[in-house]
């Protein structure tokens, strides 16, 4: 196994809303290593966007992280200086962000805005060899006529190029880490899959070592994944190597997730979608927080929490039905 390169360990964060505490993350635990992919799967609401924005300490004000620490490498990021921070975010850890156009500057040119990331975190003071750079970087992203999109503003771009140049920007410093919060989900079917394709390309050339790649598609992990977390109301529920997520999962959730996806290969009628929805934090479900809609619910469900065990080695499973 390669080195640790993040480690999420108990964490644990609370909106302050109008109608009370909001338990967004619940004691959240994750390792990804050097030259690994790690998915984040889970339903809009499980809390995967609010880990990534976690590890860079960019919540929002209304958010408190109450227990737990994030450490890359031997830094816990959670306690770091803003100064030390201001160097690893967006210079050794990147983000691209869930909607491309919301993470661009509208009253900017492309141009500027890569030259700016590159004078920053590479230290080029030679505009002529920044723009150069710059460029190199759009090309590396596939973008089409990159000489004529580094004049444009972000309002000019389709929604796939302004996703292009998002990633272009994320990967200008050659971080360490690149977490892509669902990049395909505000993008139309075609699109979609060859902001897929860029990415395992890049994956592929080393451009991207380590990635952190936040989804609610199994059809995505499968590409792109070395490992799956699956995640629900804030907490981790099942976690293990791609196949056997895919395979061999065991949680009642993982398995709603994946017979809620058409399989074109099987010839079945009808979807099987989850019943229910995700509960609201303010106030959560008692015990186990997926019981409410678990088909394979136990008397013990609603009163005890279960712990994430291992079954299998690297298979781990957050269900009493699964306890030694």
């Amino acid at each position: 196994m390669s080195e640790k390169l993040l480690e999420i360990r108990d964490l644990s964060v609370h909106f302050n809303t109008f109608e009370g505490v909001a338990r967004v993350l619940d004691g959240v635990c994750l390792t990804l290593y050097e030259g690994e992919v790690l998915g984040l799967i889970g339903e809009s609401g499980s809390g995967k966007t609010v880990t990534g924005l976690t590890v860079l300490r960019l919540l929002p004000i209304s958010a408190k992280v109450v227990s737990g620490s994030v450490y890359f490498h031997d830094d816990n990021l959670l306690v770091l200086p803003e100064y030390k921070l201001r160097d690893i975010r967006g210079g050794r850890i990147s983000l691209v962000f869930q909607e491309p156009g919301t993470s661009l500057n509208p009253v900017a040119k492309v141009g500027d805005q890569l030259m700016d990331v590159l004078k920053l975190h590479q230290q080029i003071g030679d505009n002529n060899a920044v723009r150069a750079k710059a460029m190199e970087l759009l090309e590396a992203v596939n973008m089409p006529r990159p000489s004529l999109v580094m004049s444009q503003y972000p309002h000019q771009l389709s929604a796939g190029m302004q996703q292009r140049v998002a990633i272009a920007m994320a990967i200008a410093s050659n971080p360490d880490l690149l977490i892509a919060d669902e990049p395909t989900s505000s993008l139309d079917v075609t699109v979609g899959k060859r902001i897929l394709e860029l990415m395992i390309y890049l994956k592929e050339k080393r451009t991207i070592s380590s990635l952190l790649f936040i989804t609610h598609s199994f059809g995505i992990i499968s590409e792109i994944c070395d490992r799956v977390a699956a995640m629900y109301a804030g907490n981790i529920v099942e976690y293990g190597d791609v196949y056997t997520m895919l395979h061999k999962c065991c949680h009642p959730y993982t398995k709603g997730l994946i017979n809620s996806v058409l399989d074109i290969d099987k010839k079945r009628s009808e979807l099987k979608p989850m019943k229910g929805t995700i509960p609201r934090l303010i106030n959560p479900p008692s015990g186990c927080g997926f019981h409410p809609r678990c088909p394979e619910r136990m008397d013990k469900c609603p009163v005890e929490k279960p712990n994430l065990n291992p079954i299998a080695k690297n298979h781990f499973v957050a269900c009493h039905a699964y306890e030694k």
